[in-house]
């Protein structure tokens, strides 16, 4: 929900951001990007400058500037021509004239003699700007380590390392010590370091209710795989991590993808504990509603067919009757996905007892052209209805509007549509450099899309041509990589390398693609740069090729399977099959090149 049109100043800027401060509608200040900018963002300092804004919340419930104008020059530069706005009655108006605000001189930095520097904390290391350029504008819970004279510390399980204080910065009446629990805003300074703003008493955090055994009531902001993260508002700031195995399922065991559905935006109750490593966790997590419902409510089960009187299976106000024409994103029967680009961005939810001639069950439906209405359903959320087939992808595939031309982040068309749900691509923060940790959670052809709930919600889009020693990846493998902007403006991954261990895939059951690297007889090993670092172990026991142990060459494509070898602790391949012919033994190609050295695990 927009809010009022404001006049401030930009207090601090550092390329693409910086933060703005408007004292007569807010105390401290609020984070401003250029991607919120109304027109271009001039190059340089705009330390100074004044500007027009809306104050807003991001999907993560934090406060920041959009719909930013720029009225007034700073940082010595003429003033911006940009015309004058006022709101009434919820409208914004043109002015004949706004006078700027004067601008604030951004504070003193005084040098600071190496005798005055405050005591490095032991053992512990100051926290690093490059790594918590996610974090800034984020208010935060932490405590203050320690302090001397006019500055101190403060840590956070947030992120590593201390991050520094100055007296300007706090907030609350009393003199600061170590111990004292705060809540703060992580900022950088003039010179681009890490430093804590706005410091005030603590706000609620889950951390509080540990051990109280009281019930709390919150909902299920995301999910991935086998854990994601609740959100209390009514009970404290940010969110808080759950596991799978905390939740209360009924019936049989779910599978990732079911959870990934089922569970995100339901309500919960729930307790907070610390887990073995001190950190605040979810605990007994019920659901307010049976997850026997489907995702919007209906009362068959999701893999239930279709009702045979679908026109029985609208429990929903029909909307306006608009019509709209888009593409399934996903199917997975009895439910799905539409995209529409020109009409909405994200995705809409769709059941096969919404379309006029119920689709023939088991079918899978992915990229079938369709049209249909919008309509929303009992507890007023958008879902699709009246869906007609148009083009299924059995007789003809999705048109694509241009052909995608050769290079290192070219996105086919579809996949631009894909990448819309479920975040826009200016909450998605430029990793600066910084190497971030996620997941492939799918892969096709030449592109793919990599989840990283630690630093963003929904899924970022990357080509092959961003892979390092890798051709293509598979579903499901951890990979490095950072954030970037391809030619055409779109927040992309970059230098994605992978970071799974063969371990990684022991027990899951995951065939796996590869090739030989090595035989020798009974013994050898396989690479899949696309799966894991390094190589695998296998045996001539577990091979199925239908060759003599002879005619085993290097850089055979095989499939298979990762296990873990009960005796010797180690993973190993198993059930393996030749995945392509054998090459002539004229042109083998050679071995594979050495894989990539051993990677840290990401954090997930």
């Amino acid at each position: 929900m927009s809010g009022p049109l404001l006049v401030g100043t930009l207090r601090s800027w550092r390329d693409a951001w910086g933060f703005a401060v408007c004292p007569q509608a807010f105390s401290g200040d609020l984070f401003a990007h250029k991607q919120n900018f109304v027109g271009p963002v001039p190059e340089g300092d705009l330390t100074g400058a004044s500007i027009q804004f809306v104050r807003a919340m991001d999907s993560k419930g934090r406060p920041h500037a959009t719909q930013i104008t720029l009225i007034g020059s700073g940082g010595g530069r003429a003033p911006l021509p940009a015309p004058a706005l006022s709101q009434r009655n919820g409208h914004v108006h043109r002015v004949s004239a706004l006078p700027p605000l004067p601008p604030i001189p951004p504070v003193r930095q005084v040098p600071m003699r190496h005798s005055e520097a405050p005591p490095a904390p032991s053992g512990s290391t100051r926290a690093s700007a490059d790594k918590l350029g996610s974090l800034v504008g984020t208010k935060l819970r932490g405590e203050i380590r320690n302090w001397k004279n006019e500055w101190g510390f403060i840590t956070c399980s947030k992120f590593d390392g201390d991050l520094f204080v100055h007296k300007r910065a706090l907030q609350f009446d009393g003199e600061p010590e170590g111990g004292k629990q705060v809540s703060f805003t992580v900022a950088i300074d003039q010179r681009g370091r890490a430093t804590a703003a706005e410091v005030t008493e603590p706000s609620p955090a889950p951390e509080d209710f540990v051990g109280q055994e009281v019930e709390l009531t919150g909902q299920i902001r995301s999910w991935k795989k086998d854990w994601g993260f609740i959100i209390a508002p009514d009970h404290f700031d940010g969110d808080l991590f759950c596991h799978q195995a905390e939740l209360h399922l009924e019936g049989d065991l779910k599978s990732s993808q079911e959870l990934d559905r089922l569970v995100v935006n339901r309500d919960v109750h729930f307790q907070v504990v610390l887990d073995r490593r001190g950190r605040a966790t979810a605990r007994e997590v019920v659901f307010l509603d049976p997850l026997t419902e489907e995702f919007f409510g209906e009362a068959e089960s999701l893999t239930s067919a279709p009702p045979a009187n679908h026109q029985d299976s609208q429990p929903f106000e029909e909307g306006s009757g608009e019509a709209f024409f888009g593409t399934i994103r996903s199917w997975r029967d009895p439910w799905g996905f539409i995209v529409s680009p020109d009409n909405f961005e994200g995705d809409l939810f769709c059941h096969s007892g919404n379309f006029l001639e119920p689709p023939i069950a088991g079918q899978d439906l992915t990229g079938c052209e369709v049209q249909f209405s919008r309509a929303e359903d009992a507890k007023g959320r958008l879902r699709a209805s009246q869906v007609t087939i148009l083009r299924a992808k059995t007789h003809a595939p999705v048109p694509r509007r241009d052909a995608p031309r050769e290079g290192r982040n070219t996105m086919p068309p579809v996949a631009e549509a894909e990448r819309f749900p479920p975040r826009r691509d200016s909450e998605l923060p430029s990793s600066g450099g910084e190497v971030l940790q996620g997941q492939i959670r799918s892969w096709k052809e030449d592109w793919g899309f990599i989840v990283a709930p630690e630093h963003f919600d929904g899924d970022l889009f990357v080509h092959k041509g961003s892979l390092q020693d890798a051709e293509a990846l598979t579903s499901g493998v951890f990979v490095d990589f950072e954030v970037g902007t391809d030619t055409k403006g779109r927040r992309t991954a970059f230098n994605v390398r992978v970071a799974s261990e063969p371990q990684d895939w022991a027990g899951t059951g995951t065939r796996l693609q590869g090739q030989i690297r090595s035989w020798k007889h009974p013994w050898g090993f396989l690479v899949s740069p696309g799966s894991f670092v390094g190589d695998l172990f296998y045996h001539m026991g577990q091979l199925t090729l239908p060759l003599s142990p002879e005619m085993i060459q290097p850089g055979f494509q095989v499939s298979f399977v990762i296990e873990e070898d009960k005796v010797k602790g180690r993973a190993t391949a198993k059930d393996i099959h030749l995945a392509a012919p054998a090459p002539a033994k004229r042109g083998l190609p050679g071995p594979p090149p050495p894989p990539p050295g051993p990677s840290k695990r990401p954090r997930l």
